[in-house]
């Protein structure tokens, strides 16, 4: 029973791989019709016209039933047009029809653009903001509902999200392996929302704070863009990343907590060093929890299973300390 599960796993990792790949290339289709239909004034396909210059005629006995029934399904369009547009009608709609969009999205094959907003009933006072920075493999509904947690268990403030959309299971690969690196254009808008937040609150000598969260690769821009900040401006900056994928040492800002669950794995995989620091040194500011019972990597989303219980856990302590939105 485990070690299906486990091939089921594999298999899904390889196709979302291999799909993705795929359609990494589609902006590099040759334009242009490869072939013709050619139809009656009754909608009946006559004849095609291939790439190659060729003529394909249909007798009225190849023209009929399941043959043509076929044919009129796929190209439905009674006038010329190429098999390359058709095809690909066909293909979106088969598509949409028999895949869920989390699923397309992670193959790559629906495009999202970066965002940014607010969700929340308002702020709480003039010196408090709360941030958020999503993960790889998100939808635009995945941040909302990430947002919509926090706002309602930290009294409803508003939570100034970011939303990093993916562009499918292997350029989300490749985008996480360049922002370890250190090319991040999401720590570029990071630091932008937070200078246009202190400066809302009044700017860096009036006591305000950030409380800033980021979950998965999020935690990676997260430490890119601290960097951006002036020494004054970090200090300003209280850090909370779960599950994520570089785990952020205390220094130079009010505070930095990082939430694991034991039974996530991407920490582990993508800050190994920090993850080992964490579970052998006292002085960690690495935090595990949940209860270490399952599959590994499972219990990595946000707004379900151990860090929604921990969203609740820290949205009680910030209502203790800031209050509520009245």
């Amino acid at each position: 029973m485990n070690s299906s599960k486990y091939f089921c796993s594999l298999f899904l990792s390889l196709f979302l791989f291999f799909v993705s790949f795929i359609n990494a290339d589609e902006a590099q289709k040759p334009e242009g019709h490869l072939t013709v239909f050619h139809y009656d004034s009754s909608g009946q396909l006559i004849s095609l016209t291939k790439s190659d210059g060729d003529v394909i005629y249909f007798d009225e006995e190849s023209n009929s039933g399941l043959f043509s029934s076929f044919f009129q399904w796929i190209f439905n369009n009674p006038s010329n047009h190429s098999l390359t547009e058709s095809h690909e009608s066909y293909w979106d709609s088969f598509l949409s029809d028999n895949f869920s969009p989390g699923f397309l999205q992670m193959a790559g094959l629906i495009n999202q653009e970066p965002d940014q907003g607010s969700i929340g009933l308002g702020e709480i006072g003039d010196n408090i903001r709360v941030t958020l920075i999503n993960g790889m493999g998100n939808l635009k509904e995945d941040v909302i509902d990430a947002a919509q947690l926090i706002s309602s268990t930290h009294g409803d403030i508003n939570v100034h999200y970011i939303f990093r959309p993916t562009d499918g299971w292997t350029r989300d690969l490749m985008n996480g392996l360049f922002s370890k690196m250190g090319f991040s254009p999401y720590s570029y808008k990071i630091a932008a929302l937070w200078r246009d937040l202190i400066q809302e609150m009044g700017g860096v000598h009036e006591g305000g704070q950030i409380v800033h969260y980021a979950h998965s690769m999020g935690g990676t821009d997260t430490y890119k863009a601290i960097a951006l900040l002036t020494p004054e401006e970090q200090k300003m900056l209280k850090i909370i990343t779960v599950g994520s994928s570089t785990l952020i040492a205390p220094y130079g800002f009010d505070s930095s907590m990082n939430f694991v669950s034991c039974y996530d794995v991407v920490p582990l995989i993508t800050d190994s060093f920090g993850s080992i620091y964490g579970l052998v040194s006292s002085q960690s500011n690495i935090f595990y929890i949940g209860n270490c019972q399952g599959y590994p990597f499972i219990d990595h989303v946000l707004s379900s299973g151990t860090y929604r219980e921990l969203m609740l856990f820290l949205g009680k302590q910030f209502r203790i300390s800031y209050g509520k939105v009245n």
